[in-house]
This record gives structure tokens, C-alpha cells and sequence, in this order.
């Protein structure tokens, strides 16, 4: 267990390999009650959530999720989100843990605040992930409901328990995930973990997210990155003219930049962890965000935000840490490595978003 945003999470269970692997091969259960979960409600819900986020809710259909950006002043990013649809005046934007306060005092700013009701304390949240997640969840509870394909979203009955159930994850594969009531949500984790899910915490989480290249806030996303660095422009839709920060964003997105977020595959026996120095030609040319080892590839994989000019895949680079003291201070000990394609693994099981 460790601490996270006001949390004592499960950081591992049996082992985060064997938990990533029961997620990419079987199924496995997170515990994700941390993540914020806020309500909107009727037009002055729609319109508030339209201010603080990069979507346009006009396009999105009732039932449905979108992914989004909450943008500050500067378009530096506040939060990513995933707003979800449950009827056609009644949405639930999911936000991270360590940003909710950030979130929510963005509202007050945009004078939105009394549009939204915090559900965060009342309610609990799983995330259950894998090729087999769905036939888990279901022989827990045979009379749910599941949407066919991903970012869905319905309001159903889990075992007579009112909950909402979208097909959506952190993962690269197929899964659900369940809000319910905090009372009630340990009673479905014991039902999961009896039908044959696999606890899985945080460190294995992040091994998963990392392998399919999804960004995660104080790494490849922050107040001071904007969409345009960070791979995240395709997440600002500018249907929406009303959304915070969308004149900052515009004149952004017309300027070159000067460092670009990149996936970095390593070879040799090192691993490459967030703050190490990527070096190409013997000169640092960036910063690794996020690294580990994948279990799945077998080798070093790590996100890194480089100079434009040596952002192109295929860049041999190295990763290393600036050793520290005496005479050999300056040197580094690096593992050698090539900017890659995104993402590191492709063959998950995740299913499409369209029908």
C-alpha cells in the first residue's frame, strides 16, 4: 500500500508482472475509487462541462464516452477527462485523483461550480480489464448490461445495485468499468475476484498504460505541456467555441514547437526511469517522463519528451542518470535505445469504439 492523492492505494498484490500479465491474457480488477467522478445536469450542466473541457458535447450521443482536455489560461493542461453521457441531460465526468481539487476550482473560475455535484466520497469505482473481463463481470452479475463496444456507457443493475457501467479502461484492453454506490462497491470486488478476476494495484496499472502509450498527468501531461507537445491535439475538438483556454490553444497550435513527446524502446540490461537524461550524438537532447520494463515486450520502453529536431522514429538515442561527486560527476551510465512508433504494444484486445 502507499499513499496517492489523500489514498492509501494497493500499490501490488501477488506481483506486478503476474498481475499485468492476468490483465493482458485473463482479467484483472483495479480498485479505482480515487478517481473524481462529477455530476452535471440539465443545460447549465452541459453548457458548464462544455467551458471546462475540450469536447463537444453536441456530438456526443447519448450513452457514449469522450475523451478531453481541461485546459488553463495558457492551454497547459489541467486534467485529462473522460466525459460520459448517461442520459440525454445527465453526465459524468471522470477526473484524476491528484487534479479533482484543480478541476473543481477551475469551475469556481469559470463561474460553472454551481453546475456540478462532487460524487467522488458517495460513490466507488472498478476498472475490470483483460480478454476475459466481460465474461468475468458477467458471471457475477449474469443480468448486466455491457455496451459491444468501447467508450459506451449504460445505467443498469448490478445484482439489484444501481450502478453505471462503461466499456472503457487505462489498459489497451477490452474492459468495463463499474460506479456504484461506496457502500456497496466492496461487495462487488469480493463477487469479481470469486468468478476468477485478479487483484491488480497501481504498479502494474502503470506498466499496462505505459505499453500502449497512454499519458498519465504529472508525466506526459501538466499545466506547463500543452496538447501540441504532448501527441494530444486530436483531443481538442474545436466544435466547441466555448471550451477555457481555446484561444491560447489556437495560437499554440499555429507556432512550431520546440520539444515533442516520443515513445524510447532500449536494448541491453537497462531501464530506463522517469528524469533520466536522453542523450543522441553524446548531447542531451530531452527527458524521460515514464519509463519501466515491459513485461509483455521484455525489454525497455519509456515516453520522453525531445527536441523537435531529434523527434523522428528511428533516432538512435541513449538513456541514462547523471552520476553525482567526485571527478567521474559529469559522467552518465547510460542503456542504448531508438525512438519508436506509438504504441509500444498493439495487440490488445480492446474493441472499437464505432458499430
Amino acid at each position: 500500500m502507499g499513499p496517492f492523492a489523500g489514498y492509501d492505494m494497493p500499490i501490488v498484490y501477488a506481483g506486478i508482472a503476474a498481475e499485468h500479465a492476468a490483465v493482458r491474457t485473463k482479467c484483472g480488477v483495479f480498485d479505482v475509487s480515487h478517481m473524481g467522478r462529477i455530476r452535471f445536469t440539465g443545460s447549465a450542466g452541459v453548457g458548464a462541462v462544455q467551458r471546462l473541457a475540450t469536447i463537444h458535447l453536441h456530438g456526443v450521443e447519448t450513452g457514449t464516452a469522450r475523451y478531453g482536455l481541461v485546459l488553463n489560461d495558457d492551454a497547459g493542461v489541467i486534467d485529462d477527462v473522460i466525459a460520459y453521457r448517461l442520459t440525454d441531460d445527465d453526465w459524468m465526468l471522470v477526473v484524476n485523483a491528484s487534479n479533482r481539487v484543480a478541476v473543481l476550482q477551475r469551475a469556481e473560475h469559470l463561474g460553472v461550480r454551481d453546475s456540478l455535484v462532487d460524487e467522488t466520497e458517495v460513490t466507488g469505482m472498478l476498472a475490470i480489464q483483460g480478454p476475459a473481463a466481460r465474461d468475468v463481470l458477467l458471471k457475477a452479475a449474469p443480468s448486466l448490461r455491457i455496451q459491444k463496444y468501447s467508450m459506451r456507457v449504460v445505467e443498469t443493475s448490478l445484482n439489484g445495485v444501481p450502478a453505471d457501467v462503461a466499456t472503457t479502461g487505462y489498459t489497451g484492453e477490452d474492459g468495463v468499468e463499474v460506479v456504484t454506490r461506496a457502500n456497496d462497491i466492496g461487495g462487488v470486488w469480493d463477487a469479481l475476484i470469486d468468478c476468477g478476476a485478479t487483484p491488480a494495484g497501481l504498479g502494474s496499472r502503470d506498466t499496462l498504460r505505459l505499453e500502449v502509450g497512454y499519458p498519465l498527468h504529472g508525466h506526459e501531461l501538466a499545466p506547463d505541456i500543452r496538447p501540441t507537445e504532448a501527441r494530444a491535439a486530436w483531443a481538442v475538438d474545436l466544435h466547441n467555441d466555448v471550451f477555457a483556454g481555446r484561444d491560447a490553444y489556437l495560437a499554440a497550435r499555429d507556432e512550431p514547437v520546440s520539444r515533442r513527446l516520443v515513445g524510447i524502446r532500449t536494448s541491453g540490461r537497462g531501464v530506463p526511469r522517469a528524469d533520466q537524461v536522453v542523450a543522441c550524438g553524446g548531447a542531451e537532447v530531452g527527458r524521460v517522463t515514464s519509463g519501466t520494463f515491459s513485461p509483455t515486450l521484455g525489454t525497455g520502453i519509456a515516453l520522453a519528451f525531445v527536441a523537435a529536431e531529434h523527434a523522428g522514429t528511428g533516432t538512435p538515442v541513449s538513456v541514462g542518470q547523471r552520476t553525482t561527486g567526485g571527478a567521474r560527476g559529469n559522467r552518465r551510465r547510460a542503456v542504448e535505445g531508438e525512438i519508436v512508433g506509438l504504441p509500444f504494444y498493439r495487440d490488445g484486445s480492446r474493441r472499437p469504439s464505432g458499430g
